[in-house]
């Protein structure tokens, strides 16, 4: 699934932080020092394409030597999902469009927090204490948004109107997404590590 394409690199002041032409400043995960280098040779006249996924998640990418970065933060409201669940509701102003564009949506935000799950508990520089915790929390997550889920659905059905439905399938989303992003955050201390062992 594709995000913008032709965005131009600005600087990479912080180690881990790439900044845009258009002032979009992402921050990303260098897999090795050979890749943190070459990213500090592009000049400004370097095209990047950002998309996404559902293996490595949100990457940017220079399209002629094809180096990939992952993303972990710095999306804002541009994470790629956040760009096509944008488009789909533009696509389709009724109210039945816009429950599908939802209701698509909370199953890509689901299968990425399943994806961010599995891609920190297969990286051989996550600590064991935190292999052993992050199912446990994935189990506790799911036990939540489920009972949360009936709850808050029981709840959104009480008002008449038809914009409750809206409302409720809205709210779902945001959460799902916020623990996406919550998340993605982990991957921080991995960039900041890796690159303080160079």
């Amino acid at each position: 699934m594709g995000g913008w394409a032709g965005r131009g690199f600005s600087d990479t002041s912080d180690p881990d932080l790439i900044e845009l032409s258009d002032g979009t400043r992402l921050n990303v995960l260098y897999e090795n020092r050979a890749t943190w280098e070459e990213v500090g040779s592009w000049t400004k006249e370097t095209r990047l394409t950002y998309g996404y996924g559902t293996v490595f998640g949100t990457v940017l990418i220079q399209p002629e030597s094809r180096t990939r970065l992952v993303v972990y933060d710095g999306f804002e409201n541009k994470h790629p999902l956040d760009l096509l669940l944008s488009r789909n509701l533009a696509a389709g102003p009724a109210n039945m469009d816009m429950l599908e564009a939802y209701d698509s949506s909370v199953a890509r935000w689901t299968a990425e927090i399943d994806r961010i799950y599995l891609f920190l508990a297969e990286r051989p520089d996550v600590p064991p204490e935190a292999k052993k915790a992050l199912p446990a929390e994935q189990r506790a997550w799911k036990s939540f948004i489920e009972a949360h889920g009936k709850a808050s659905s029981e709840l959104y059905r009480l008002p008449d109107g038809t914009m409750w439905g809206m409302k409720d399938i809205e709210a779902h989303h945001e959460l799902l997404r916020e623990h996406a992003l919550r998340l993605l955050k982990l991957v921080e201390p991995l960039s900041v590590a890796s690159i303080q062992k160079w």
